[in-house]
């Protein structure tokens, strides 16, 4: 039994490039014959793996020039940029390329860098307030500590009280985790609760022995 590894036997040649003879063959002559070895097609899918879009199937038939890969310019995916192929097996690809078995080629998606911005709502002046910085798309954002606890606004006393996110209108706590499911900046406002001071008039009483305010 004769095998070549992608490649199917086709029969017989007087030539080693040559056309297949004829069965029965009845040869007038002494002669050496070739085997004719035919390559395999094997099918290649695309699994777009959470994108918008559909891909054909392609071939590649085991000798001739490497596929050339998609490049995924009509795939989308909310949240993520397109970054190539891989195998099922986590492997990147890429073209031309060459394949000894039918299989399926998934989308590999990068998320986004998406901005975070910190406003300082009220106050005009702070000692500790964080800095805007990035993350990214599909994650959880932890919301930053790092504000002051009151700030003083034209002499009126504010104590900080949580970070407003511009879209949802939702007020959330330092340190509490926000997760990121937008492409669009996303604005984290200081809200500032003003304070006011309490004093008591005993109006001619006296405060009992051991009572403080």
């Amino acid at each position: 039994t004769m095998a070549k590894t992608g490649y199917a036997f086709g029969g017989w040649s007087e030539t080693n490039s040559g056309t297949a003879v004829g069965n029965p063959y009845s040869p007038t002559q002494t002669r050496t014959l070739y085997a004719i070895w035919v390559g395999i097609q094997y099918l290649i899918s695309y699994n777009v793996n959470g994108g918008t879009g559909s891909l054909d199937d392609v071939s590649y038939t085991t000798g001739a020039t490497g596929v050339t890969l998609n490049d995924g310019a009509t795939l989308t995916r909310i949240g993520y940029i397109f970054a190539g192929w891989k195998t099922s097996g986590g492997t990147t690809v890429t073209s031309p390329y060459v394949t000894s078995s039918n299989l399926t080629l998934n989308a590999i998606w990068t998320p986004k860098t998406v901005s975070i911005v910190y406003a300082k709502g009220l106050a005009t002046t702070t000692t500790n307030f964080p800095t805007n910085t990035t993350t990214s798309f599909g994650t959880n954002f932890t919301l930053s500590a790092n504000v002051d606890t009151s700030t003083v606004v034209v002499q009126d006393n504010y104590a900080f009280a949580g970070w407003l996110e511009s879209v949802s209108g939702v007020t959330y706590k330092p340190g509490d985790s926000f997760r990121i499911s937008t492409e669009a900046t996303l604005t984290f406002t200081a809200q500032w609760i003003r304070l006011f001071e309490v004093t008591y008039n005993t109006n001619g009483g006296t405060f009992a022995a051991g009572d403080g305010v």
